[in-house]
Parts: structure tokens; C-alpha cells; sequence
């Protein structure tokens, strides 16, 4: 009996193990970001405080056609936190070919209100039962902004017509190993013109500009 329970142990936690890795991680100037550090950029700096966004409705797709696609999929993605840019899915372990997920909490969910978990209003991630989640935000300062003390922030989200900002990105992936998902913020703040912008807090047409825009920043790391 003993060894019984052991075997179903080592076997649960190996099952959560050996799940498919997806790693995110920010890069601004080509390398990886540190945060509350002046990094340069477009003859200038920027210093990111912060930056969090929400992952969902991961789905991967196989080399032999099949496909999987994790239930109750909501991830709070924490990028000056290490332990929180990790997710491990357990998947059908099988050779990928695509990966898509959704950058912010869906309308049906935010229709339902607040939850709990990474979804719980207590992590920072939920303006009202009107507005919704989040979902993504991203804060700083760079002497490029006009605004007070060279500050700028966008909580970006909305989740209903016409400022539903809700993303959905597609990767090609080819190879079995863990994925590692490079958030590239360079054409993101270049897009964003940080001279011209420097503050969206709400559901709009800029902050749907803002999601699309950074949307694209999504690749896959080589090697």
C-alpha cells in the first residue's frame, strides 16, 4: 500500500513536471529587461517599474493534426517576477507546430465579475464590473515623456463593442522542446510614441491602438 502511494505521487508529480514549459520573457534594446533600471532606447532611456498581462485560452496544435486546448485558461504573467513568467500545461505531450493564446480575459469572463485566483481584484488586474480586466499594464518613466516626472502608464483592456481589446496571437513552433515566448518592446514604444503619449487608463480607441500594437511584440525565441 505504501508503495502504491508512493507510485501515485511520483507519477503526479511528474505529470505536472514533464508538461509543456512556456517561459515569457521582456527584451527592450535587444536584451533581457531590468526593471527600475534606465535602459537605453531611441537616443534616450526608459525605466520600467512594471508590467504585468493576462494569458489565456492556450491552445496548442500538433504535427499530426490533433489538438489541445487547456480549460479554465487564465494566466497573471508577472514579468519582474521570475517564478511568475512560468507556465507548465498539461498537455497531451505531443510535437508541437502552433501555439496560440489570447492576451486578456475573454467578454463572456469578464461578464461574470470578479473571481478569484490569478483572476482575484486583489492582484491589481480589475478596474470595475463595467470596464473589466486589465489586460495588460505597463508602467514607467523615461525622460521622452512630457508628462510629471517623465511618467507614463497604459492599463490597457475593455471588454465591450467597440473597445473590445481582447488579442489573439498565433506562433509557428517546429520543435518539441520548451517554449520560450520574447515579449520585444522596442517597436512597442516606438509605435506608442511615448513623446506624443504617455497615459491610457481606460477603455478606447487608443487603448485598442495600444493592444494591437503590442500584440506584434510576440516571438518565439530562436534556439
Amino acid at each position: 500500500m505504501f508503495r502504491y502511494i508512493i507510485f501515485l505521487v511520483g507519477f503526479c508529480i511528474s505529470s505536472f513536471y514533464f508538461g509543456q514549459k512556456i517561459t515569457f520573457r521582456a527584451v527592450l534594446n535587444n536584451k533581457a529587461l531590468i526593471f527600475n533600471s534606465n535602459t537605453p532606447f531611441d537616443g534616450s532611456y526608459i525605466n520600467i517599474e512594471l508590467f504585468k498581462l493576462y494569458v489565456s485560452n492556450v491552445e496548442f496544435t500538433y504535427k499530426d493534426g490533433s489538438s489541445f486546448k487547456e480549460t479554465n485558461s487564465y494566466h497573471l504573467i508577472d514579468l519582474a517576477n521570475s517564478k511568475d513568467c512560468e507556465l507548465f500545461i498539461s498537455d497531451n505531450k505531443k510535437e508541437i507546430k502552433q501555439l496560440s493564446f489570447d492576451i486578456g480575459i475573454d467578454s463572456a469572463t469578464n461578464y461574470q465579475g470578479a473571481k478569484s485566483g490569478d483572476l482575484d481584484p486583489l492582484k491589481g488586474m480589475y478596474w470595475t464590473w463595467q470596464s473589466g480586466y486589465i489586460n495588460f499594464k505597463i508602467e514607467g518613466s523615461s525622460p521622452l515623456c512630457s508628462s510629471s516626472k517623465n511618467k507614463f502608464a497604459f492599463h490597457i483592456g475593455g471588454f465591450q463593442h467597440p473597445f473590445n481589446a481582447i488579442q489573439h496571437v498565433v506562433l509557428d513552433k517546429n520543435l518539441a522542446s520548451d517554449i520560450t515566448i520574447e515579449i520585444k518592446l522596442d517597436d512597442f514604444f516606438k509605435s506608442v510614441q511615448l513623446d506624443q503619449s504617455t497615459n491610457v487608463m481606460s477603455p478606447s480607441r487608443k487603448a485598442i491602438f495600444i493592444a494591437e500594437t503590442f500584440k506584434n511584440a510576440f516571438l518565439l525565441k530562436d534556439g
